[in-house]
């Protein structure tokens, strides 16, 4: 869908818990390719690096003042914590968590290591990014970045991350089980994945978050639960941070328009009333995707 060749492949839902997964996993190579979106770093020209360097100013202001009284209510005005300091990255889900500069932090599927370069703009200095379709191995910038799945990295860590990565693997139980093996005592795992929620149910599979082959595991926030808790984690905290995304992309789907034409087919109106269903469904736990706060429960 994201591509427009309207490939198809079987799923199958389970009736306990309502999780959707890939019936037979294809190559998935061919669906990775240099085009696809988390490879892609932020532009260097014109307009996109005037909002960029806005962004790296708005995010280290937003870091400085996160322990003011005042800075959360600062930045929610005209949703600059969505729009111009996190833009998708799940940025303020990782400062939420206030680890300190030198927390060894791991990203896992971390695509273009666009929020690890963030992370270092706040002089953050022990960053780790591993994606199994990584081209190559580059350690740029104190950040180290290498294709491999966490099942083969070492060392400990204080952050584990998953930002939209989770429903990329064949077995979520697994991955997170490394996850925890690879935490140190008191140790956080952020996990950002889409949920089969009241999108699923309107548009099935049209839902942008269902994107075939690549999501290979969907699951519902009750069955995220049980996949943590399994894992070895105690679910401290969900917060729902779904977009206008979920319909506009939903909605192009619909019309047979490919995620990656350039036209945009709706109006800045419909845009703006899109965001506001977003955020009166994430108020009710109804959204198309949240943060999962884990923390490592003591053996």
């Amino acid at each position: 869908m994201m591509f427009g060749t309207r490939d198809e492949f079987a799923y199958l839902e389970c009736v306990e818990c309502g999780t959707v997964q890939i019936d037979e996993i294809p190559d998935l190579e061919p669906y990775y390719p240099a085009s696809y979106y988390s490879f892609e770093a932020s532009g260097s020209k014109g307009a996109v690096s005037v909002k960029k360097r806005l962004s790296e100013f708005a995010a280290r202001a937003f870091y400085a003042s996160r322990h003011l009284p005042f800075s959360n209510a600062l930045f929610r005005i005209a949703d600059l914590n969505a729009r111009l300091i996190d833009r998708g990255l799940g940025l303020t889900s990782v400062l939420q968590l206030d680890p300190p500069r030198d927390a060894r932090i791991l990203d896992v599927g971390c695509g273009s290591a666009e929020l690890l370069r963030v992370l270092a703009q706040l002089r953050f200095t022990s960053l780790t990014g591993i994606d199994k379709f990584l081209t190559k191995r580059n350690d740029d910038g104190g950040i180290s970045l290498r294709a491999a799945e966490i099942s083969n990295v070492d060392g400990q860590f204080d952050l584990v991350m998953f930002h939209h990565s989770l429903e990329h693997v064949p077995d979520p139980i697994s991955a997170l089980r490394d996850a925890n093996s690879r935490l140190t005592t008191g140790g956080n795992c952020l996990v950002r994945v889409p949920l089969l929620s009241h999108a699923w149910e309107k548009y099935g599979t049209n839902w942008v978050g269902l994107d075939a082959p690549r999501h290979l595991v969907l699951m519902t926030e009750e069955a995220m639960r049980r996949v943590a808790e399994q894992a070895g984690f105690e679910v401290a905290d969900v917060v729902y941070d779904s977009t206008s995304f979920q319909f506009s992309a939903s909605e192009k789907y619909s019309l047979d328009i490919p995620l990656v034409a350039e036209a945009e087919p709706f109006p800045k109106s419909q845009i703006r009333k899109w965001n506001k269903e977003a955020k009166r469904l994430n108020g009710l736990g109804r959204g198309d995707q949240a943060a999962f706060f884990l923390k490592k429960r003591d053996v």
